[in-house]
């Protein structure tokens, strides 16, 4: 199959939803990387722009297709990468656990400057929940004072918090976790061990056994297409790590797709017509 420039164009976002210049020229992680894995070497190509006059096969620009047209199926506009998500301000399920899960990595025995700062950021938010938030977090300290914690809800202010947004909430959790990281390099060894622990193993196959061995994304199976495949945590370990072994947050994705949504993105490719119901 002869790649035309259209062809190409068609794996492409050429604008994004808020109308700015699309990131890597437009194309979807899932496909980026599936040209660098497969692709790219196959065919001595330098980039994606250069499959443009080369024949492929068939099946490999099907599977690019699959990847593209997934992403309208997961809605990225209303789901997308972690910065997207906060940055829009939606109170959902998945912004809710996405800042409970950075506010489990903050330390409420914090500075009284940095306490209220991050109090407040999350009361700017404006959502139902914020108040229950900001609570839950405060109240694991041991110094923490309900009357206090009130009585600092009743002196926020949103007209003189303007320039506060929930994202800036992703900068204090960053700085956090390259600090913790920092302090103790064995975290990471410490998170690669989660995946060989019988609770995980445990859950992996029963997910597995519930919802098949087919991407959920692309289509492909382990079976037909013999690719790897994963149970995704659909909001990343990361970001949220309670919710690690809830079921409701795991997907199934063949390991380029798991790896082009790597841990930047919250995005939910399961279909809406899932039958949740394959085993007994």
């Amino acid at each position: 199959m002869r790649i035309s420039k259209n062809k190409l164009n068609n794996l492409r976002q050429l604008m994004t939803y808020s109308g700015a210049p699309p990131q890597n020229a437009g194309y979807n992680a899932a496909v980026l990387y599936y040209f660098r894995n497969h692709l790219k070497k196959k065919y001595n190509l330098k980039k994606m722009r250069n499959l443009v006059g080369v024949n492929i096969e068939k099946e490999e620009y099907d599977v690019m297709e699959l990847m593209n047209k997934a992403q309208d199926k997961a809605k990225i506009a209303q789901s997308g990468s972690i910065s997207a998500t906060l940055h829009r301000n939606e109170e959902n399920e998945t912004t809710k656990q996405i800042v409970i899960g950075m506010l489990q990595c903050l330390d409420c025995d914090c500075h009284y400057d940095d306490w209220r700062h991050i109090v407040f950021i999350v009361l700017n938010t404006g959502w139902d929940c914020a108040y229950e938030l900001a609570r839950d977090w405060s109240a694991k300290s041991a110094n923490f004072d309900q009357k206090s914690f009130d009585r600092l809800v009743k002196s926020f202010d949103s007209t003189k918090c303007v320039n506060l947004h929930i994202k800036q909430l992703e900068h204090i959790w960053g700085e956090a976790k390259k600090e913790q990281n920092e302090r103790d390099p064995t975290l990471a060894l410490t998170s690669d061990a989660f995946y060989k622990t019988r609770e995980w193993l445990q859950l992996r196959a029963h997910v597995l056994d519930r919802y098949g061995s087919e991407c959920m994304q692309c289509g492909r199976s382990k079976k037909i297409h013999n690719v790897v495949i994963h149970a995704d945590h659909i909001i990343p370990r990361s970001i949220a790590p309670h919710l690690e072994l809830d079921r409701d947050n795991l997907q199934i994705l063949c390991g380029d797709c798991n790896i082009g949504k790597s841990n930047r993105y919250a995005v939910d490719y399961r279909p809406t017509d899932l039958d949740d119901a394959k085993t007994p």
